[in-house]
């Protein structure tokens, strides 16, 4: 089944890293001069460029938002935890996964984190949850094109089967909590993450090793799902870098 990705940096993104799913590239006609620069990228690559008026893109792109720019890709390339852990890896590994994330939105910016941290897996459901759309490509900025993403049928299993392999899961909380600058998290570690409303289900926080919860200064006293997994990420790099001096 094809797909559709909109948006100069997720198409720009496809380009660089996902050029043998590409069917076609469409661009805005009446911004030739703006979208030049993604044609030469197109046909460095040898990859097929339609130039077209604005009104016929927003149909094919099913959105007004695509920033003049939208690509017609194959099936999203999903990978799986099992793929995942017979791959050699150099340095600590880093994998996040989500208990039943909807929002399109908060599921591209994990995305576009994890991409920019240089995560190695993100693991969502299978069934029950938002699943890699159009929205969540362009809300990661390209991420989807980069980040390796799995859909599971049990997340509990999935973290079972990390810890077997190595790995420590921390469960992002604010429950029982540790403060996850007094948390080491240098090692192969996988952040679990839960819904927007509910947070991590009693069966799969029971599974994590560690909870952490991250500190803030504010009147509010919350972030938000992706927020939360973007603080982590950012948390962990910095250990690492630090170990590294």
């Amino acid at each position: 089944m094809s797909r559709m990705l909109y948006g100069k940096n997720p198409v720009l993104e496809a380009i660089r890293h996902s050029q043998k799913l590409i069917q076609k590239i469409y661009l805005d006609s009446t911004h030739k001069n703006k979208l030049e620069y993604i044609a030469i990228s197109a046909s460095k690559n040898n990859l097929s460029v339609e130039w077209i008026e604005r009104d016929k893109l927003d149909r094919i792109a099913g959105t007004k938002d695509h920033q003049g720019v939208a690509a017609m890709l194959a099936g999203f390339p999903y990978t799986s935890l099992k793929d995942f852990l017979t791959r050699k890896s150099i340095g600590p590994r880093t994998v996040v996964l989500l208990d039943d994330v909807f929002d399109p939105m908060n599921l591209g910016a994990i995305i576009r984190a994890m991409a920019t941290f240089g995560a190695d897996l993100l693991i969502i459901p299978k069934i029950g949850a938002c699943q890699i759309t159009p929205v969540v490509s362009k809300a990661s900025a390209g991420g989807t094109e980069i980040l390796p993403i799995a859909r599971e049928t049990n997340i509990a299993s999935c973290i079972e089967k990390l810890k077997k392999t190595g790995f420590w899961i921390a469960a992002l909380t604010l429950e029982g909590a540790t403060n996850i600058h007094q948390s080491d998290l240098s090692g192969d570690i996988a952040f679990v993450a839960g819904s927007e409303g509910k947070g991590i289900r009693e069966r799969v926080s029971s599974v994590c090793d560690f909870k952490v919860w991250i500190p803030t200064g504010g009147k509010l006293s919350s972030l938000n799902v992706s927020q939360a997994v973007a603080c982590a990420l950012m948390e962990r790099y910095r250990q690492i870098a630090a170990r590294q001096k």
